[in-house]
């Protein structure tokens, strides 16, 4: 009885402290503005491990979290991508960090 209570406290103590990452991870929930060329492949991060922040750098991998969203552009444009990954239209801003 003893190691089973010991061995539930280790889970929820080791589930706490991934819950406390996972809200820590990225400071920063604002839109970053960048410069997207077309024919290229961009990969828009979808689980905040990134240290690469709006891309993926793979560390969803690592962390077994959400693979990253792959996308293109038609034309070369300016455009805010999310960060706080709440959006309706990933990978772009909706303001969805404002609500």
């Amino acid at each position: 009885m003893r190691y089973y209570l010991k061995s539930i406290l280790t889970q929820v103590e080791v589930y706490c402290n991934l819950e406390l990452k996972k809200y820590t991870m990225s400071d920063k929930k604002t839109p970053i503005k960048v410069s997207l060329e077309p024919g290229k492949k961009y990969a828009w991060c979808t689980c905040s491990h990134s240290e690469n922040q709006p891309f993926c750098d793979g560390s969803h991998r690592k962390h077994n979290a959400t693979p990253s969203l792959a996308f293109e552009v038609t034309e070369a444009k300016e455009a805010s991508l999310c960060t706080c990954k709440l959006t309706n239209n990933p990978p772009y801003c909706d303001g969805s960090h404002r609500k």
